[in-house]
């Protein structure tokens, strides 16, 4: 029996060594005891398959559009591609259903690939040549064995796996091709590598034994094999950016010149002219000598009508693309598989199918290339929802279109789509996910990294889709979808179905349920679907969107926005017209500094409910952050025209009117607010604001403090509560408030600043310094507490540390016109008089109504004898503020040394009626007028 089974498997064209047919006998016996053993086994997993009920799902985050190229050209779903690991936005449903066979002709593909089993001399190997060794022990009498090269297959293989958003969708696929290509024989060595393709250079990283890719990147000339023994099979679908802006192209002639390369074409060849193989030069290639490389293949035109055309499209400057390599390219069918390993066996008069490229606008690893060129997804056009699905039924074939429709009723992940395969579509196959996957119907919910486990990837349909791919499908399709999933994801939790249908509608209360993570998109899908059915399956919608909306709110409360944000958008993609659901989505979005996003969302509330008065408040208080006062205002008067009792919305239309400087009307509104609401701390708070803008400050010192009667330990309350005991010149008071603002919030550096003050004004300059060193400590970017610091070191007679706070204060902001004056001050006392009008100038450059700074220049110009130019100075500074009696004082001395007698004495009398009190200026009046007889 063994020597026919030789006899047949010789005659089939293997040549096998002793050894080698051992293992196949012994293989063979032991598939058939496993095959027996394993029969039980099927049968019982065959009754698992789960029985129709009915259940519900959940919808995933909606998001804007996905935009697809004219044309129905297939385009990868938009995703984040990384080498780092990052967490992913929410927590994957790990479920594994025992994938469908990807290469169901993997027998034919293995008869295929026999040509390529020839052998060769191995030039590093010997056995033992028994024959000769024989022969000569005979004939010689000489017992040494002889040796000859042992035979080995003549290629190895590269398997070049091209990285892209598309290659989860081929993942099954391309580990049994390495199964299949690992364990033919036709190679003496298969290695697996992933290649990644920017603008700029192209990487490989190698496969380790775990079956994860190596994260140290090799040239792609490592490939390249001296002795031309090493078969290049480059894996892709040819739709990524590189293939489509020509940046792969180079790598092929790189490969094509030097070596032997293959690309690999994971499309069925109907739909290539989808791809970016589009756009190049088809051919038939054929050779007569085994292994040549790709620039030595013989090309022949496919159809010189159909070639000539595209040539002339590509080539409208035919210099500037010179011999462009050829490529064989193959798909996973035995028929062109089998033409394919003839050619490059060379045996006899075959031809396979390839393309012609040029590199000649492309550039990768060290080859120029042009700055204008950007490595982008490819782009597509902004279409409609109903454009995209009309154009991917024109373009689909049946059984992708039939896989969508049920696709929309689950959520979407390959290990859910294999079990839509295997219980409702069973003859579907890989080519139709692909087609679903890679039609711009679709996009990732979670990034995409370089060792992603791609069972783990979520997807969701672009918004809108959805709908319209359900209106196809027979609602008993529909609900099979859902019974299947639900019951299947059920068991892998641990879950009986009835309690799975529990857990939808009634959440567990602890927010951190693992199981209840895993079950939400499933409750979300399930009632948009559900919704869209109608009748008593949108009562259950209903009561899902109510949970979400119920879970956004809890996690808002809790300070978890993003969380609250993603449970606000999932009753929306359910009920786009929730306006509740739009307000809370733009609360919470406001919470993040995102005005824009929040304004949209209040916009969108108001457009569905024109009457929803909390969302006119809260769009009037995103575009008072804004700085948007008219518009804001606008918002809270709609708001009070709706509800004229909203205490709110009266507070915040004050705090606009006072922000515009109409404080008449912001203290109305303020009272009108506490008329409502009298217990409302915030509302009196802005009222004493008000009041003190009114210099009303007992008034305002009166509202202060009936805040405080009501929440003692607000602290912002006891700080202006301070601020205006200052002003009324009550430091005593003022140092307590500021002291229990303190006590309060230890860390409130403009409370330490103006202490500081209060206590500067007592001439405490030690406390004072104190406060502004630690207000300082809190904030070391607080120029007013450096311009502080600075003041009380002078009046301590400290210059250079004053002048060095001074300076510290300019560095923080260049643009702080006291710093400048008080900086020249403290020169002008150091007689850095050229220093000091220096700073004082660069005062009056910032703001040039700055009176003091007018008078101190004319003090130091004085100083320099420069007297036309310090009077100068002063009569400036005395247009802006005609009441400064020190200003008129200094004028008139200056007036006096140049002789100006009557002019001075008008002046010191100006001085004398605006201080009465002040000795010095009525003995200056008495000196000149006594000068004035004398003269």
């Amino acid at each position: 029996m063994i020597s026919r089974a030789i006899a047949i498997l010789q005659q089939a064209g293997f040549d096998l060594t002793a050894r080698e047919l051992a293992e196949i006998i012994w293989l063979a016996v032991h598939i058939e005891e496993s095959e027996q053993s394993q029969q039980q086994p099927q049968q019982q997993s065959q009754q698992l398959n789960p029985p129709e009920t009915q259940t519900q799902e959940t919808p995933e985050i909606a998001s804007s559009p996905q935009v697809t190229e004219p044309g129905a050209e297939i385009s990868l779903p938009s995703a984040v591609l990384s080498s780092a690991k990052s967490p992913e936005s929410r927590e994957a449903i790990g479920i594994k259903v025992p994938a469908a066979v990807a290469l169901r002709n993997s027998l034919a593909l293995g008869r295929a690939l026999r040509p390529l089993m020839r052998k060769i001399p191995s030039p590093i190997e010997n056995i033992l040549d028994e024959e000769a060794t024989v022969y000569r022990i005979a004939q010689e009498k000489i017992w040494v064995p002889v040796l000859k090269p042992a035979p080995e297959r003549w290629l190895e293989l590269a398997l070049v796996v091209e990285q892209s958003s598309s290659t989860a969708v081929w993942k099954q696929t391309i580990t049994e091709l390495q199964r299949l290509l690992k364990h033919h024989g036709a190679f003496r060595d298969v290695r697996t590598w992933e290649l990644k393709v920017t603008e700029t250079k192209a990487q490989l990283f190698p496969q380790n034994s775990t079956g994860a890719y190596s994260s140290t990147p090799y040239s792609p000339e490592v490939l390249i094999d001296s002795k031309g023994q090493r078969l290049i099979l480059l894996v892709s679908d040819c739709i990524s950016p590189a293939w489509r802006n020509k940046f792969i192209h180079p790598l092929l002639e790189l490969w094509g010149r030097k070596g032997l390369m293959t690309i690999l074409q994971l499309l069925p060849e109907r739909l290539w002219e989808r791809t970016a193989l589009a756009s190049e030069i088809p051919v038939q290639l054929h050779s007569l000598n085994p292994g040549v490389f790709n620039s030595q293949l013989i090309v022949e035109t496919w159809d010189d009508d159909i070639t000539d055309e595209i040539e002339n499209t590509l080539q409208e400057d035919a210099n500037k693309i010179k011999n462009p390599i050829p490529v064989p390219i193959v798909t996973l069918e035995p028929e062109p598989l089998l033409l394919w390993s003839r050619v490059i066996a060379g045996l006899g008069n075959v031809k396979t199918a390839g393309f012609k490229f040029s590199s000649e606008f492309s550039s990768v690893d060290g080859v120029e290339h042009s700055d204008t060129q950007q490595f982008t997804e490819h782009k597509q056009l902004n279409l409609t929802p109903a454009a995209l699905v009309s154009r991917f039924r024109a373009t689909a074939s049946p059984l992708a279109r039939r896989l969508a429709g049920l696709m929309a009723a689950a959520p979407v992940s390959l290990p859910v789509v294999q079990l839509i395969q295997q219980t409702l579509l069973p003859q579907s196959s890989q080519i139709h996910v692909a087609e679903v996957f890679m039609s711009g119907l679709l996009k990732p919910l979670t990034p995409i990294h370089q060792n992603t486990d791609a069972d783990y990837i979520e997807y969701e349909f672009v918004e809108g889709i959805r709908e319209l791919l359900l209106e196809s499908v027979p609602v008993s399709k529909t609900i099979s979808v859902i019974d299947n999933v639900s019951e299947f994801v059920a068991k892998r939790l641990g879950l009986s179905v009835r309690e799975f249908e529990a857990r939808l509608l009634v959440p567990a209360s602890g927010g951190e349920d693992s199981v209840e993570t895993k079950i939400r998109p499933f409750a979300q899908l399930k009632a948009q679907v559900l919704r869209q059915l109608g009748g008593e399956y949108a009562r259950l919608a209903d009561e899902i969107v109510t949970v979400h909306f119920k879970q956004g709110l809890a996690l808002y409360k809790q300070g978890k926005l993003d969380e609250a944000i993603t449970s606000y958008q999932k009753p929306l993609q359910i009920d786009p017209n929730n306006p509740i659901a739009h307000n809370h989505l733009g609360i919470a979005l406001k919470n993040q500094g995102k005005l824009d996003e929040a304004i949209a969302s209040y916009q969108r509330a108001l457009q569905i409910d024109p009457n929803l008065a909390n969302a006119h408040y809260n769009l009037g208080n995103a575009l008072y952050d804004q700085g948007k006062l008219d518009e804001a205002i606008a918002s809270y008067r709609k708001a009070l025209q709706i509800d004229p009792n909203y205490a709110n919305a009266h507070r915040n239309l004050g705090l606009a009117l006072k922000d515009q400087g109409k404080l008449e009307e912001a203290i109305a509104s303020y009272q009108r607010a506490l008329q409502i609401y009298p217990n409302y701390p915030d509302a009196h708070n802005n009222l004493g604001n008000a009041l003190k803008n009114q210099g009303k400050l007992d008034q305002a010192i009166a509202s202060y403090r009936k805040a405080l009667q009501m929440d003692p330990i607000y602290a912002d309350v006891h700080f202006v509560l301070g601020n205006a005991l200052s002003d009324q010149g009550k430091l005593d008071q003022a140092i307590a408030s500021y002291q229990r603002a303190l006590q309060i919030y230890p860390n409130y550096a403009d409370a330490h600043n103006n202490l500081g003050i209060a206590l500067k004004n007592q001439a405490k300059l030690d406390e004072a310094i104190a406060s502004y060193r630690q207000a300082l400590q809190i904030d070391p970017n607080y120029a007013y507490s450096h311009n502080n610091l600075g003041n009380a070191l002078y009046d301590q007679g400290k210059l250079d540390q004053a002048i060095a706070s001074y300076r510290q204060a300019l560095q923080i902001d260049p643009n702080y016109p006291d710093a400048h004056n008080n900086l020249g001050i403290a020169l002008r006392n150091q007689g850095k008089l050229d220093q000091a009008i220096a700073s004082y100038q660069r005062a009056l450059q910032i703001d040039p109504n700055y009176a003091k700074a007018h008078f101190n220049q004319g003090l130091a110009l004085s100083d320099q004898g420069k007297l036309d130019q310090a009077i100068a100075s002063y009569r400036q500074g005395l247009q802006i503020d005609p009441n400064d009696a020190k200003a008129h004082n200094n004028l008139g001395i200056a007036l006096s040394d140049q002789g100006k007698l009557d002019q001075a004495i008008a002046e010191l009398e100006i001085a004398v009626r605006l201080d009465p009190s002040s000795t010095l200026y009525r003995k200056n009046l008495e000196n000149y007028k006594n000068e004035k007889k004398d003269f």
